[in-house]
């Protein structure tokens, strides 16, 4: 079952750690660098909603073994870096998502 509430915290704690410089590389910088650009927004230009994101929080849950929060981190990182004509989907998804409902 997916926490949407953090897949929300990770989408919006990214802006602060876009801005703080990082001591390493981890699993979310390293996925990122690797599909965000040819992955990640191919599939937000496809499918441009709240159902999009949440079926890529579904693989990089299920397939890619990341956290519901990690899995947000991943897809703000993406669209931040590669593709931020996407910032509405993920403020819709996240005003959608503010809360503590699951699915």
């Amino acid at each position: 079952m997916l926490n949407l509430k953090a897949v929300t915290a990770g989408l919006a704690t990214v802006a602060a750690l876009m801005s703080a410089p990082s001591a390493h590389a981890d699993r979310v910088d390293d996925y990122v660098a690797a599909y965000g650009q040819d992955a990640i927004c191919p599939v937000l230009d496809e499918y441009p909603t709240n159902a999009g994101i949440l079926g890529i929080v579904n693989h990089l849950v299920d397939s890619e073994g990341f956290t519901s929060y990690s899995a947000g981190l991943v897809i703000a990182h993406s669209v931040l870096l590669f593709c931020p004509k996407h910032v509405p989907v993920l403020r819709k998804f996240a005003d959608t998502y503010n809360g503590t409902r699951s699915v």
